[in-house]
């Protein structure tokens, strides 16, 4: 989810984020100028594509990071926490977290 003209991510749908972040590195190859998504202005700059990919990239190495440590969802969670610019969002970002836990922990098996 973008949001006001700047990349934020929150809620990662059903937590597939290397397909996430495969796809907005496709997206950024088109050559197009402006990105239009859904409940957001348009995105003129690819920079905020990167922004955005850095941002999932980081959230997924942190919850893999802490499913190694055989930390519980909870705990990663928290992890994740420490670095959200949205604080007054916390639950959705929470559920949203929980959701790549989810994912992650599945293809540890």
């Amino acid at each position: 989810m973008f949001q006001r003209r700047r990349c934020f991510t929150l809620f990662f749908a059903e937590g597939y984020t290397s397909q996430w972040i495969d796809s907005l590195k496709k997206i950024k190859e088109m050559e197009v100028n402006t990105f239009i998504g859904g409940h957001i202005p348009p995105i003129e700059d690819k920079r905020e594509l990167d922004k955005q990919i850095d941002y999932i990239q980081k959230v997924r190495d942190t919850v893999l990071k802490a499913i190694e440590n055989d930390l519980g969802k909870d705990e990663a969670i928290s992890q994740v926490e420490k670095f959200s610019d949205r604080p007054e969002e916390s639950e959705m970002l929470r559920t949203g977290i929980g959701r790549v836990y989810d994912r992650l922990k599945e293809e540890q098996k």
